[in-house]
C-alpha cells in the first residue's frame, strides 16, 4: 500500500468513523500535500520527517505557517502507529514561533459594528452573524450550522454543536435577542444564517461578508477569531471567571482558554485599586 492510499484509509476513517468536519478534513489534506512537496519517498521515518521542516524552512515557509501543517501531520503519524504502520510513534515537533497578543474589537469598533444600519439581505445576515459571535463566543462555524429551533428566545440560550459534535448551552443577551429576532424576519429558511437559497452558508463567503463589513465600518479587517477574543476578555474583565468562561467557548483544556487572554496594563490597575488592602483601608 502507497502513502497515498494509507492517507486516503486515514481521512476515510476521520470523516465517517470519528466525524471530522469537512474543514478538518481539508486542514489534513493540505498538511499531507505540504509533506509531500518537500518528500518523495513512501516510508516515512523520522529522517524524512526532519528533512520535511528542514526543506519547507529553507523554502521560505513561516514557523506558524509550518506549524500549522505539522499539527495536521500529526494527526496522520497518529494513525499510522495505530494501524501498526510504523515501527515507532513518530511525531513532527512543532517549532518555537513569537507569540503574538491577539488583536480584539476596541470598544469604538464595537460602537460602530452595533450602531450599522444594514440594508440588503447579505448585510443582514453578515451584521447578525458578527454581533451573535460577539455576545456569544461560539466558533463561526457553531452559527453557520444553527437551525432556528436551538435558539431559545425565552431562556436566553443558543444550543451549539462544536469540535467532535459535541452540543453545548451558550447564553445570550437579551439586546441579540432583539437582533435575531428582527433578522430572522428577513427570510422563513431552518437555518438561522443561510445562503439565499436556504442551504448552508459556507464559511469563505461569510469570511468575505465579514471582511466587507468591517471595511464600510473603517474598521482595519481582522479575522472571525478577533470576535471569540473581543468576547473573552470582556467576559473575564466585567466579572466572569476562567472556568465558566471554558464551558462557554466550549475547550477541553483551561490552558487553550488562557490563550484568548492577555492580562492588560489598564486591567490590573483597575483590579489592584478594587482589592488592594491599603486602598480598602483608606
Amino acid at each position: 500500500m502507497t502513502l497515498e492510499q494509507m492517507f486516503e484509509s486515514f481521512i476515510r476513517e476521520k470523516q465517517y468513523l470519528d466525524n471530522r468536519s469537512p474543514r478538518t478534513v481539508k486542514h489534513y489534506r493540505a498538511a499531507f500535500k505540504t509533506y509531500r512537496r518537500f518528500v518523495a519517498g513512501e516510508e516515512v521515518t523520522q529522517d524524512s520527517i526532519n528533512s520535511f521542516v528542514v526543506e519547507a524552512r529553507r523554502a521560505g515557509m513561516s514557523a506558524g505557517c509550518l506549524n500549522s501543517y505539522i499539527r495536521g501531520f500529526n494527526s496522520f503519524l497518529d494513525w499510522l502507529h495505530e494501524q501498526e504502520l510504523t515501527p515507532t510513534h513518530l511525531r513532527c515537533r512543532r517549532l518555537k514561533q513569537e507569540q503574538k497578543v491577539g488583536r480584539a474589537f476596541t470598544e469604538d469598533e464595537l460602537r460602530r459594528l452595533l450602531d450599522y444600519k444594514p440594508q440588503s439581505f447579505g448585510e443582514r445576515r453578515a451584521h447578525a452573524l458578527t454581533l451573535a459571535l460577539i455576545d456569544t463566543g461560539a466558533r463561526v462555524d457553531e452559527f453557520l450550522s444553527l437551525t432556528r429551533e436551538n435558539v431559545n428566545f425565552e431562556s436566553l440560550t443558543i444550543k451549539v454543536k462544536g469540535k467532535g459534535s459535541k452540543e453545548r448551552i451558550v447564553p445570550m443577551s437579551i439586546e441579540l435577542r432583539r437582533v435575531l429576532v428582527r433578522y430572522l424576519k428577513t427570510h422563513d429558511h431552518a437555518l438561522v444564517f443561510p445562503a439565499r437559497n436556504g442551504a448552508k452558508f459556507d464559511y469563505q463567503n461569510s469570511y468575505r461578508d465579514f471582511t466587507n463589513l468591517q471595511k464600510r465600518l473603517g474598521i482595519m479587517p481582522i479575522g472571525f477569531h478577533a470576535l471569540r477574543r473581543t468576547f473573552a476578555k470582556s467576559y473575564l474583565r466585567h466579572g466572569g471567571n476562567l472556568l465558566y468562561l471554558k464551558a462557554v467557548l466550549g475547550h477541553v483544556r483551561l490552558e487553550t482558554t488562557e490563550k484568548y487572554v492577555e492580562v492588560e496594563g489598564v486591567a490590573l490597575q483597575e483590579t489592584h485599586a478594587r482589592t488592594s488592602p491599603l486602598a480598602r483601608l483608606k
